[in-house]
């Protein structure tokens, strides 16, 4: 067993730490190590496998679904959940075509590929259009920052 503060000395020491050291530790140990990956993101990002570890906490019941994406800085557009084999959307629906397209698409099957790349474009122009989004949020960032820059 290994405790919050070897893996923290570990980090601060700026060492590779191999996650598989960590991973069956009890949901307490887990818990106080990622409240403190939590706290210290910036330093907590250079470990190796990061998402894995995150995946980890999400896994075992330590974080939710949408702490996961605000930790490893990602979004979603579908969220998809596996139920004896099969893939179902957040409101039940079945998504196994939906999951079959996304395969082919990141194999280079260009209607596919098409069909995800216009999802995203819709999700993008709506989100664009709020001001209350993310998105603009950033965008609107990036602006200022460049008028800062330029002028």
């Amino acid at each position: 067993m290994v405790c919050k503060i070897d893996f923290i000395s570990l980090i601060e020491k700026e060492e590779v730490i191999d996650w598989n050291v960590f991973k069956n530790e009890n949901k307490d140990n887990l818990t106080l190590i990622f409240d403190w990956i939590s706290k210290n993101l910036i330093k907590s990002m250079s470990i190796k496998n990061f998402r894995s570890i995150m995946y980890s906490f999400l896994d075992s019941g330590i974080i939710d679904i949408n702490k996961y994406f605000k930790m490893t800085d990602s979004f979603y557009i579908h969220s998809l959940f596996l139920n004896n084999g099969e893939f179902f959307g957040a409101s039940g629906q079945d998504l196994i075509k939906f999951t079959k397209m996304y395969s082919q698409a990141k194999y280079g099957s260009y209607k596919d590929i098409e069909f995800f790349s216009n999802i995203l474009y819709e999700y993008m122009v709506a989100e664009l259009q709020n001001k209350n989004s993310h998105w603009y949020m950033f965008f609107e960032n990036v602006k200022k920052i460049m008028r800062k820059l330029c002028c």
